[in-house]
C-alpha cells in the first residue's frame, strides 16, 4: 500500500511524504530503491513500533520526501532463547526481505541512520529479527541534558524550539501515554522527524560528532547481553 503524509512537527511547510507500507515478504529491491534514491547525502531517519510484549513489530525508514514502513512476522523471539545444550545463543537464518533490508539499509556503508532511542531499536533488531545495524545514531545523544527521557531533551534533539510545534512533538512521541496504539503514520513521522533534525543546517555539525552504534561487528554473545528495556515516554519536564 502507498499513501501520502503531511508532517506537522516543524512549523515550516514541507512537501508531502510518499510512504510505501508493506509486509516483510514484499520487500523487494525496487521498493528499497525508491527510498534510497531520495536519501540525499545517505541520511535516513528510522523508527520502530513494538508489540505489547516489547518485541519489535515494524520499522519505518524516511527521507525528506519518501518513506518505507515494513511490518514483520512474529517468529517468537528467536534470539531470546538460549541453546541450553551448548550454552550459547542461536541466531537462525533470516528471510529474504530481512536480508535485503540489512544489506541495502541497515548495514549499507553509504547510509547513515538516525533514530529516537536507537539503542533500543538496535538491540531489538538483533534479538527479535536476527538483524544487525551499522552507523546508527541515537538522536537523543545530541541533547546536553542529563535526563534523556524528558520532552526538552527530545526538543533539543529535533532542533531549535522556535522551529517546532511542541504539542505535536509530545503527542507523536508519547508512546505508552497514548490511548491508542501507534500507527504506521506515527512511526513514519517519527522516522521523518529524526531525518529532518539530523539534516537541518544548524544541527548537522552536532550530529556529525556523535558516536555510531554498530552491532554488525559485535559477537552474538555481546548483543545478547544487552537487555531491551521498556523505556518511559518523554516526560512533561
Amino acid at each position: 500500500m502507498t499513501f501520502t503524509l503531511q508532517q506537522n512537527i516543524y512549523i515550516e511547510p514541507h512537501d508531502l511524504i510518499v510512504v510505501d507500507d508493506v509486509h516483510e515478504t514484499f520487500v523487494f529491491p525496487l521498493v528499497l530503491r525508491r527510498l534510497l534514491d531520495s536519501a540525499q547525502g545517505g541520511a535516513v531517519g528510522m523508527a520502530a513500533m513494538y508489540h505489547p510484549d516489547c518485541s519489535l513489530s515494524s520499522l519505518a525508514f524516511a527521507t525528506l520526501t519518501c518513506a518505507l514502513v515494513v511490518h514483520f512476522s512474529a517468529p517468537g523471539k528467536p534470539n531470546r532463547q538460549k541453546n541450553k545444550k551448548k550454552g550459547q545463543e542461536q541466531q537462525p537464518p533470516i528471510s529474504l526481505g530481512r536480508a535485503l533490508l540489512q544489506d541495502h539499509i541497515l548495514c549499507n556503508p553509504g547510509i547513515q541512520l538516525y533514530g529516537y532511542m536507537m539503542d533500543r531499536i538496535s538491540i531489538s533488531l538483533f534479538l527479535d529479527l536476527s538483524l544487525r545495524i551499522n552507523a546508527a545514531v541515537d538522536i537523543l545523544s545530541v541533547s546536553p541534558l542529563d535526563d534523556r527521557r524528558s520532552l526538552q531533551a527530545l526538543m533539543n534533539a529535533l532542533g531549535d524550539e522556535d522551529l517546532l510545534r511542541k504539542v505535536n512533538v509530545k503527542t507523536l512521541f508519547a508512546g505508552r501515554r497514548r490511548k491508542n496504539a501507534p500507527t504506521a503514520k506515527d512511526v513514519t513521522l517519527q522516522a521523518w522527524a529524526a531525518y529532518r533534525a539530523a539534516t537541518l543546517a544548524p544541527m548537522a555539525p552536532k550530529y556529525a560528532t556523535l558516536p555510531r552504534i554498530t552491532t554488525d561487528t559485535m559477537p552474538d554473545i555481546v548483543c545478547n547481553f544487552h537487555p531491551v528495556m521498556d523505556l518511559p515516554s518523554p516526560s512533561d519536564s
